[in-house]
């Protein structure tokens, strides 16, 4: 009996390590980072072994053993616990993906806006320019007008 006994200790001490284990791949931003490998069913909770992670991963979660679906069942206040770890990390990838469509949108806008003010600083110049030309050529005109008249009553009187 004190065989069972211990085996069932050791059964659930696992399923609580891999728990830790989970909960930290999926809320440390450090390990979300290293894109580790972590179950997303229960079925992949039970087979995980940390096997598919990273050697810093498993220094730091050196024991993390398979474990039956039968075992698991004997506790189903943690297969919930589990389940809500799956959808916490659903959503925070959820997040996650949104953060990063918001963000290339932003940069799209702030690219737009620059060629905006591109395209209205160019504008500003040819309106500068067209003043500047329009000055220029009214007072070409007058010069002309005023040729033209000194010559008028030569030609008409001539």
């Amino acid at each position: 009996m004190k065989t069972a006994e211990a085996n069932q200790k050791k059964a659930l001490d696992n399923i609580l390590l891999k728990i830790t284990a989970l909960r930290s791949i999926t809320t440390h931003e450090s390990l979300k980072n290293e894109r580790e490998y972590y179950p997303k069913t229960v079925r992949q909770f039970n087979m995980w072994n940390a096997s598919q992670n990273s050697v810093q991963f498993c220094e730091r979660f050196p024991s993390l053993d398979a474990n039956a679906n039968a075992t698991l069942n004997k506790y189903p206040n943690l297969i919930i616990e589990i389940k809500s770890i799956f959808e916490s990390a659903k959503l925070g990838a959820v997040e996650e993906s949104q953060h990063i469509k918001t963000s290339k949108l932003l940069a799209k806008i702030q690219a737009q806006q620059n060629y905006i003010n591109t395209l209205e600083e160019y504008t500003a110049t040819q309106k500068v320019q067209s003043v500047l030309t329009k000055e220029k050529l009214t007072e070409e005109i007058a010069r002309l007008n005023r040729i033209i008249e000194r010559l008028t009553p030569s030609f008409k009187g001539g």
